[in-house]
């Protein structure tokens, strides 16, 4: 495997062919280089290029300390699924919580970012396939984005979902072309919500070509998880 910052190139180059491919600018679309059991020390040098991503809360908090400690900043995502206990680690620590998925998960992120003075952005999850997921299923979007509307200190600025498994990205369209349009149905109701994190190494060129704005990419810019 190449070097992290020749595989953030070689991602780059997908992301503005594929951008182009929709007729869209690259610079519609963000990539978040997913640091998943990654060592914080190679995380270090994708940040200095991209967004990162981190699934679990505790890793994410060791994660940051080491940055603090070696003086590295970063714009983090967290893009796993998040426990109401686990909210402390994330909220004020991230620029988008990609996963939300309840009223109460909501709650509890505008409770610690009222006591923190902030305003935590987040993305609602959708869960399109598999009630062993994560997210609300498309159809109940709509209730969780008039929950998180009530909320002071928590702003909902999209979706994110992730399709089931495939070998052929291809596959995966019909379910990016389902987001767009809900996502698009709900901005009519909420303008804020115009972000859509769907795409991952396997599939983010076809995400891209049916309006994906954040694409999570991991084993391609960092290698295959061991």
């Amino acid at each position: 495997m190449a070097a992290v910052e020749e595989n953030i190139a070689l991602v780059r180059e997908r992301v503005k062919s594929a951008a182009r491919r929709a007729g869209r600018k690259e610079d519609d679309v963000l990539l978040v280089a997913v640091s998943k059991t990654v060592a914080p020390e190679v995380a270090v040098r994708a940040a200095r290029l991209c967004h990162l991503g981190e699934n679990y809360a505790q890793e994410f908090r060791d994660k940051l300390a080491f940055f603090n400690s070696a003086e590295a900043r970063a714009d983090w995502h967290f893009v796993g699924r998040l426990q109401k206990n686990k909210v402390k680690y994330v909220v004020g620590n991230c620029v988008l919580i990609h996963s939300v998925d309840s009223p109460g998960l909501a709650a509890g992120i505008n409770k610690r970012a009222e006591a923190l003075g902030v305003e935590a952005q987040v993305l609602i999850e959708v869960n399109q396939d598999s009630p062993a997921k994560g997210g609300v299923r498309p159809e109940e979007a709509r209730a969780l984005f008039d929950a998180v509307d009530g909320l002071g200190n928590v702003r909902a600025r999209g979706l994110m979902s992730m399709p089931p498994q495939a070998d052929n990205p291809e596959d995966s369209r019909r379910y990016f072309r389902e987001m767009r349009d809900l996502r698009d149905t709900l901005a009519a109701d909420f303008p804020d919500a115009r972000e859509l994190s769907m795409g991952m190494s396997a599939d983010f060129e076809t995400a891209i070509e049916e309006g994906a704005t954040i694409v999570r990419v991991g084993s391609l810019i960092f290698g295959e998880r061991v």
